[in-house]
């Protein structure tokens, strides 16, 4: 076989492979714009909307805190991750990684029930109210294995601390716990906050 030949066999190969990604990403992006009123009711999404843009700021160190035990990027997008999917179903993969780095994809409410949910109100919510206040809402609505939830009353029930007066290290350590309030318990299981500390230095 000639090299010429080989070479228009790859071009074939490569210029197939981008359309199939293409026309995939272009039928979920239609499909979930689609679904949308589907999913949520028109009295419910203006709702979450309302309480995404009343959640409270939070100071720039817990960003950066977040970014360190997330990789959160805020140029990344929940429509970013659509690119990626043609990608992970042509390659089988089971990685969650690039879909977790836009906080819009981890809001929790009551119609947001499977993947393609999160999907679909997170592209809308990427839209009408930016990732900053989506991460703004998930983390004062996070769950730290204590009531009231939220980021402020973890920071005051496991360090005695405002969220404003803590250093780097206690930050992370709350920000570990997001990936699993139970493993990374910073007073019932110390051990595995340590061993991932040493991962981020």
């Amino acid at each position: 076989m000639t090299s010429s030949k080989i070479y228009r066999i790859f071009r074939f190969l490569l210029i197939t492979s981008v359309c199939i990604i293409g026309i995939t990403y272009g039928s979920i992006r239609f499909w979930l714009g689609y679904r949308f009123q589907d999913v949520v009711a028109d009295k419910d999404y203006p709702s979450l909307v309302k309480d995404l843009r009343a959640s409270k700021g939070l100071p720039d160190k817990v960003y950066q805190a977040f970014d360190q035990v997330h990789g959160y990027n805020g140029t990344i997008s929940t429509n970013s991750l659509i690119h990626k999917i043609p990608l992970e179903l042509l390659l089988v993969s089971r990685s969650k990684r690039n879909r977790d780095n836009c906080p819009c994809f981890k809001i929790n409410y009551h119609f947001v029930v499977s993947f393609w949910d999160r999907l679909t109100v997170g592209l809308q919510l990427d839209h009408d109210v930016g990732r900053k206040k989506c991460l703004d809402y998930y983390l004062n609505n996070f769950y730290f294995n204590i009531e009231p939830t939220g980021i402020r009353n973890a920071a005051l029930y496991y360090f005695g601390k405002s969220l404003e007066s803590m250093n780097e290290t206690e930050l992370i350590k709350l920000c570990l716990m997001t990936k699993n309030p139970s493993l990374y318990n910073p007073i019932t299981h110390p051990e595995n906050i340590e061993r991932e500390l040493e991962k981020l230095k």
